[in-house]
């Protein structure tokens, strides 16, 4: 059975720090994002669409985060992040990339699924 935590980041928290506190505290090496709900803001995003380019918006204006995938990695002293979303700012507004930096607006939960790399067999 797979263990999947719930995050709840409070306003203003720095979200990548966060989900990486959470898995130095449990020792959790790789772990899933498999679901979020809340908002984001001041964030930059390396964009997927077209030729890929750094989108920033540092006006504290929340973007839905409407999908999230991806991966979380612990090696030692190193995190490896890889989260790619979906925001969304209205019907017209839609960014989606890798987050590279961002704070949790209002409140903000995501879903980990945590790895266990003892359970991996090679073949």
């Amino acid at each position: 059975m797979p263990e999947i935590y719930t995050l709840r980041i409070s306003d203003g928290r720095n979200v990548l720090a966060a989900i990486e506190n959470f898995m130095r505290k449990r020792h959790i090496e790789l772990a899933f994002p498999s679901y979020a709900y809340g908002s984001i803001k001041n964030f930059e995003l390396l964009s997927l669409s077209g030729s890929m380019r750094l989108v920033r918006d540092f006006s504290g204006k929340g973007y839905e985060l409407s999908a999230i995938s991806g991966k979380v990695h612990i090696t030692g002293r190193d995190f490896y992040s890889n989260i790619t979303v979906i925001l969304n700012r209205s019907y017209s507004t839609t960014l989606h990339g890798i987050l590279k930096k961002a704070q949790a607006a209002n409140s903000l939960e995501i879903g980990l699924k945590k790895i266990n790399l003892g359970n991996i067999i090679e073949v």
